[in-house]
């Protein structure tokens, strides 16, 4: 029987092998690494991007006109009046947010950490019906003919 036992050649060719696949290894590592950093980056960038987009976009204007269309939703599905009546109603910003007809808040679109205020003036003259958005929007913006004694 022949005893052959690791020679310091086959160890060292044993070593080399080792350190090449670590090597293999962690350059494959890093590359994974990189390219998540890249992702979560562009990612990043993205939605700072959108924010900045979102934050210039819109207008006070804009806001009117979305506590408006919540308005006429919720009119759509709660008024139940007649053909032949005439009534005035001030549906609240709150009332219209509690009940998911507003689903994101009013922003102010020069301070992005003010919630705007308002309401909708719901006038029903016959046949006629019409919706008078109001917001008020801290001391940047009101819009003219709004009274904060229908907001409270």
């Amino acid at each position: 029987m022949k005893k052959e036992g690791w020679s310091i050649k086959k160890l060292l060719i044993s070593l080399v092998i080792i350190f090449i696949i670590f090597i293999i290894f962690s350059l494959i590592f890093k590359n994974i690494k990189s390219a998540f950093r890249k992702n979560k980056k562009s990612e990043e960038k993205e939605i700072e991007q959108t924010e900045k987009v979102d934050r210039v976009t819109y207008t006070y204007t804009d806001l009117e006109n979305r506590i408006k269309l919540a308005a006429e939703r919720y009119q759509n599905d709660n008024y139940q009046g007649t053909l032949e009546s005439t009534e005035t109603i001030i549906l609240k910003y709150q009332i219209l947010k509690e009940n998911g007809y507003i689903s994101s808040k009013l922003i102010d679109p020069n301070d992005s950490s003010e919630e705007c205020n308002g309401y909708v003036k719901f006038i029903k003259q016959e046949a006629k019906i019409s919706y008078i958005p109001y917001i008020k929007c801290s001391d940047n913006y009101k819009t003219e003919g709004y009274y904060s004694s229908y907001t409270e």
